[in-house]
């Protein structure tokens, strides 16, 4: 039996001590002075480390998505998302306006490669509507359908009615270079999130996701399906199939939440 990742840095152990001493200290400003020295989360094995991506590799990061995560992303790859110049510039607009937030991870290898990629952001009910309002990029024909999609889901559910919570941390898009996926990299980059939620007092986790793995390790998590949207119902004006390729498995896109309480989460099992 292992622990799912390695526990805290020292800074963020100093961070507990401080909220406990009753000092009023944000994580995320920690984060902020903390620009150089990026949080070490966890060493899945030898020779990489999950550490908070930092603002200077933002640009690296989302390269690293389009090298790796939309060709296995089934929303991404099956609307041909790097097809399309237009669409690729407003969904990279996207991405970065999320890293921002500052709680995003990557695995690195000893060379200081990115090898994975976890983005997140905590999403808050008092500024939901006005975040929402502001990641309305209205171009690019392909990305427009993406964003069609995940709205028509995200419609059907209240996550913060469900979870009753008025934050929680969400899970955007996960993915691990091809050569190292044997090592359960993308795995232990999922568990290290509810390490993030802990240290920031939060409970309330929720994630898209669009791969039945995926799914799985969520539900191992303690995140429960609140809505599904099976691929076969999304259709142009024509009736023809948005989503094609999908892969074998892959039936559903399905809105995943759940509300952690840590003295009953389940050290996971190598």
């Amino acid at each position: 039996m292992v622990s799912r990742c390695r526990r805290y840095t020292r800074e963020v152990e100093r961070i507990r001590a401080l909220d406990d001493a009753g000092e009023e200290q944000d994580y995320l400003e920690v984060l902020k002075e903390k620009e150089h020295t990026p949080i070490v989360w966890g060493e899945p094995m030898p020779g990489v480390k999950i550490i908070d991506l930092q603002e200077q590799r933002y640009k690296e990061a989302f390269q690293f998505i389009c090298d790796v995560v939309v060709p296995e992303d089934v929303v991404l790859k099956s609307t041909r998302l790097l097809d399309d110049p237009e669409s690729l510039e407003a969904f990279e607009e996207k991405v970065i306006f999320i890293m921002r937030d500052r709680t995003s991870m990557i695995a690195v290898n000893e060379e200081n490669e990115i090898v994975g990629i976890l983005v997140m952001k905590v999403v808050r009910k008092f500024d939901f509507s006005k975040t929402f309002s502001q990641l309305q990029v209205r171009r690019g024909k392909i990305f427009l359908t993406i964003m069609k999609f995940y709205n028509n889901v995200y419609k059907e559910t209240d996550v913060f009615e469900k979870l009753q919570v008025d934050m929680y941390l969400r899970l955007y898009w996960i993915g691990v270079r091809h050569s190292y996926r044997r090592n359960k990299i993308g795995h232990q980059m999922m568990w290290c999130s509810l390490d993030l939620l802990k240290s920031l007092n939060l409970n309330g986790i929720m994630a898209l996701l669009t791969t039945a793995k995926l799914q799985a390790t969520a539900h191992y998590m303690g995140m429960d399906s609140i809505y599904t949207y099976f691929y076969s119902r999304w259709r142009d004006l024509s009736e023809t199939l948005i989503f094609r390729g999908i892969g074998g498995g892959n039936y559903c896109c399905a809105l995943m939440a759940g509300y952690i309480n840590y003295e009953k989460v389940i050290i996971e099992k190598e």
